[in-house]
């Protein structure tokens, strides 16, 4: 039989999408999956109508549900979906507005299955998309290891939630951190500074919607953003341990891209105003 994969999908006021993203997984080739949904106290028609439509696959425990008692934060639901991966080879996380290309499950596994325990995760490309579902661009991830700290101060490297598919053994109780916009790499950069190799593939098996309401969408270019991508890029020279002059001028090219990132936005919402 198969390995079967938990599919954890931290939801809140999803009702708009949640239904194309549960039946991209159902359409999958690879069909030994079981979806745990985490309802984060939504105040919409998300879980009602997740229920009325896969009533069958509730039934047969291919969905489950589990709701909230009071809304909590972002990270700590998304800390939750962490609670159930024990008893599956492999897990993955799933926003509830992305949604995975049929053979995602499939082709991550696979070349999962043929690797060696220094392998934590698959990582595929992802293809960016708008409310409609329609592709408006495309990202691959990637790195050589001897540019890593460095190439994070520039951009995510190692993939997006859900993108991935992981090894559950290489699993070592990381948790999803509380600093805005980068929780998601700070938990998945815990697999590498535990020596945990991630492969990649460059087609897209995985799409990223990006909305005006989705949580990328309503974040990007705010001082939220900008501050914790700081934090993040503290969090990086502090984890390469420099020292003396060279932790000074990191720190210092640090507070540069912060600076630079503020100004690029500010003249961004300025020549969007006079357009």
């Amino acid at each position: 039989m198969k390995p079967q994969i938990n599919i954890a999908i931290p939801i809140y006021n999803g009702s708009l999408t949640i239904l194309e993203t549960i039946q991209s997984v159902a359409d999958q080739t690879y069909k030994n999956w079981v979806i745990n949904i985490y309802d984060n106290n939504s105040s919409d028609k998300s879980i009602k109508l997740i229920s009325t439509k896969y009533t069958k696959l509730i039934s047969e425990g291919k969905i489950k549900i589990h709701l909230n008692d009071g809304f909590i934060t972002q990270a700590q639901n998304w800390n939750r979906c962490l609670n159930e991966i024990k008893s599956f080879e492999y897990f993955k996380l799933l926003c509830a507005d992305d949604i995975l290309e049929p053979n995602h499950l499939e082709v991550g596994i696979k070349a999962l299955s043929k690797t060696k325990n220094d392998v934590a995760a698959f990582s595929s490309s992802i293809n960016y998309i708008d409310e409609e579902s329609n592709i408006f661009g495309f990202r691959s991830y990637g790195f050589f290891k001897i540019e890593f700290w460095l190439s994070l101060f520039y951009r995510n490297y190692l993939g997006c939630p859900s993108a991935m598919i992981i090894k559950t053994n290489t699993y070592k109780g990381y948790t999803f951190s509380e600093i805005p916009y980068v929780g998601d790499l700070i938990f998945f950069m815990e697999f590498y500074l535990d020596d945990k190799i991630f492969i990649f593939t460059k087609k897209p098996s995985a799409s990223f919607r990006v909305t005006s309401t989705s949580d990328t969408g309503r974040s990007y270019g705010t001082r939220e953003m900008i501050l914790g991508r700081r934090e993040f890029r503290r969090l990086i020279i502090k984890t390469m341990k420099v020292k003396g002059l060279c932790k000074l001028f990191l720190s210092a090219f640090n507070l540069l891209i912060t600076a630079a990132e503020k100004l690029y936005f500010t003249a961004r919402k300025i020549l969007k105003s006079l357009k």
